[in-house]
């Protein structure tokens, strides 16, 4: 109940805001949709490969848990065998695997949010550029400027809590595959 709620103020602030930019300035309007996409599509080709390699770094992670559960479990019949090393050799290897996964999972995931957080500071001067120069050339006022930039804010705002949503989503969606498989 509560998160639907939020989720539907949210959305309606964030298009209450897109509407009130188009209506301050259609020409700045049409840069900020123009951004949308470039936003986006790395967004989702780059989130597809995020999300596999964050689960094979959680599969990974699983392997070697489980591994050493087991020989927790039958540690009378590792050492009667006088298997230690050998135990001890998997099981290096196997964290091996999980840290290497985790480290390449973290480093797709910081790379994908620099080139969101590029494209968005690059959209945030062109805009902030165009709009200024429409100030200097009277094709708009200071004020309405402002205007404008301060919608563009409640909706960068209001999107940035629907992707938190879209996020807590797909986490969920993730582990729930996870129990059912």
């Amino acid at each position: 109940g509560g998160l639907a709620l939020g989720t539907l103020g949210t959305s309606l602030l964030f298009l209450g805001a897109i509407v009130m930019m188009v209506v301050t300035s259609p020409r700045l309007s049409a840069f900020v949709m123009l951004a949308i996409p470039l936003i986006v599509l790395p967004l989702v080709a780059l989130g597809r490969r995020v999300r596999r390699l964050s689960r094979n770094a959680q599969d990974t992670l699983a392997d070697a848990s489980a591994y050493a559960a087991e020989l927790v479990g039958a540690i009378r019949t590792v050492q009667a065998y006088t298997g230690e090393r050998i135990a001890n050799a998997r099981f290096t290897k196997e964290v091996e695997q999980a840290y290497e996964a985790a480290r390449v999972s973290t480093k797709a995931r910081a790379v994908l949010t620099a080139i969101i957080i590029f494209i968005v500071f690059v959209s945030v001067v062109l805009v902030l550029w165009v709009g200024s120069h429409d100030v200097l050339t009277g094709l708009m006022s200071g004020g309405r400027l402002g205007q404008f930039v301060l919608y563009a804010a409640f909706a960068a705002t209001g999107l940035g809590q629907l992707s938190e949503v879209w996020g807590e989503l797909s986490a969920a969606s993730g582990a729930a595959e996870r129990l059912f498989e």
